[in-house]
């Protein structure tokens, strides 16, 4: 696929968002299995962070009814924060594997006239796409498992968690920006690594 079109009166290259999104895309479904990783703790942080909330809601509204205090939620806090610390660990390692092992085509690339700035932009994208699917997935499975555990312990009470749907749209989008908001956090420092890499010596790179 072609890197960007070249503008001949002025010499620079133009590289769309599109284009960056098509190459990202790509790139992440050939490397679908390597980031699972990555994606899988980025669920995991969803799921708690859905769930936190969740369970705030509940309480919050039904406290009275099933007399339970509130600071029955704060160990929930050390977890989250937890769940999100490994995950943007794991993210970052996963994509700085992908820039060494993409060293070279990221020298063809930057041989071809993309500059730091697409190099950049095509990881962010990427990590962005890890983001989104982990936040689907996390959200997901964070909605059953709340609904599932409070169920077991309250009953039919637990149905209330479903009786708002602007509520559920909010921890939906919560989800989503949280996610990726986490993976282009992570990528920050492998993408900076991959825009610096010199065309010369990243084509002499054996991994």
């Amino acid at each position: 696929m072609a890197v960007g079109k070249m503008d001949a009166a002025v010499g620079e290259v133009k590289f769309s968002l599109k284009e960056a999104f098509y190459l990202s895309l790509e790139q992440f479904k050939l490397r679908f299995g390597k980031m699972l990783l990555a994606m899988a703790t980025v669920t995991l942080s969803i799921i708690f962070v859905v769930t936190f909330s969740v369970y705030s809601y509940f309480f919050q509204n039904l406290s009275g009814e099933i007399g339970l205090e509130r600071q029955t939620l704060s160990q929930w806090y050390y977890f989250v924060i937890l769940a999100m610390v490994v995950a943007i660990v794991s993210i970052s390692n996963s994509l700085l594997m992908s820039v060494m092992e993409r060293t070279k085509e990221i020298g063809t690339l930057k041989c071809l006239g993309a500059l730091d700035s697409h190099i950049l932009l095509l990881f962010l994208i990427e990590a962005s796409l890890i983001g989104l699917v982990g936040g689907i997935v996390g959200f997901l499975l964070g909605m059953i498992a709340s609904f599932a555990s409070l169920y077991a312990q309250f009953g039919d009470l637990a149905f209330f968690i479903f009786s708002n749907a602007y509520q559920t749209l909010n921890w939906f989008w919560m989800a989503m920006a949280t996610s990726v908001f986490l993976c282009i956090v992570a990528s920050l420092y492998p993408a900076r690594r991959a825009a610096n890499l010199r065309p010369a010596e990243a084509l002499r790179y054996e991994l």
